[in-house]
């Protein structure tokens, strides 16, 4: 997974990438239907070769609100996602009525298992009915905090090696619930 340099220097990520989520995420949702047929084609990754010297380096410092991302999941599930949920199946609803009330920090967890499922139950409603893709959107915006800071938690003290690892575990979540999904 690339670093980028233009990501690096986020004082406050928070600031930045909660506006970015709908623009990106429903740009996203818009793409996979798009590419649907051509996607369910797909058996395997490439493997890319790496080039140049492997060294094993400590991920820069995010500076990151944790705490004001998981308050921000608890608040907008509360508020937004459990009354006005549409496309959520009761047993994500039931985990994440449990994740809400998680008492400290350090017990956070959002497993990213569950996060992939949520995202493709957003998906394969957006499909069905795309007037409601800002509603879609807004649910997952708060799912994502939540998972977003249950990433942040799990990551915190890890290399950049460790950390490539709990990604390429997420990555292999998704493929899963996609060839679920797309059977």
């Amino acid at each position: 997974i690339k670093s980028h340099e233009s990501t690096k220097d986020y004082k406050d990520p928070k600031k930045l990438l909660i506006p970015m989520f709908n623009q990106v995420v429903g740009s996203i949702l818009d793409l996979t239907i798009f590419y649907k047929d051509f996607s369910k084609k797909m058996i395997k990754d490439k493997t890319v070769e790496r080039i140049g010297i492997e060294e094993v380096e400590t991920p820069k410092e995010v500076v990151m609100d944790i705490s004001g991302y998981i308050n921000d999941f608890k608040t907008g599930y509360e508020k937004i996602v459990k009354p006005e949920n549409f496309f959520l199946p009761v047993e994500i609803i039931s985990s994440l009525d449990k994740i809400s009330k998680s008492a400290v920090e350090k017990d956070f967890v959002f497993p990213v298992d569950l996060w992939a499922k949520s995202v493709f139950c957003g998906l394969s409603y957006y499909e069905q009915k795309r007037d409601r893709k800002e509603d879609v959107l807004e649910i997952l915006r708060i799912l994502w905090q939540g998972r977003l800071a249950s990433f942040a938690i799990e990551t915190k003290d890890l290399d950049m090696e460790q950390s490539e690892e709990v990604i390429q575990q997420q990555v292999e979540a998704f493929k899963e619930y996609k060839e679920k999904m797309w059977q």
